[in-house]
């Protein structure tokens, strides 16, 4: 799998190339999507650290960043 980051900066860069506004439009919610998704997956990593959970809350931050 992908780094779920790199998606996100590689369709930012695609928006410059796209063809029709359509497409720059989908390709930019789709960016927002993710970056949301890493978003909330990060406030989860600080929360369980904050808690102590460290190795559970590690553990889905590295599935979730590198499957």
């Amino acid at each position: 799998m992908t780094n779920k980051t790199s998606d996100i900066a590689h369709q930012a860069r695609q928006i410059a190339f796209a063809v029709s506004v359509n497409e720059q439009h989908r390709i930019g919610n789709e960016a927002a999507d993710e970056i949301e998704r890493l978003r909330s997956a990060g406030d989860a990593l600080a929360d369980g650290i904050r808690r102590g959970h460290w190795d559970d809350v590690l553990n889905k931050w590295d599935e979730l960043r590198h499957g």
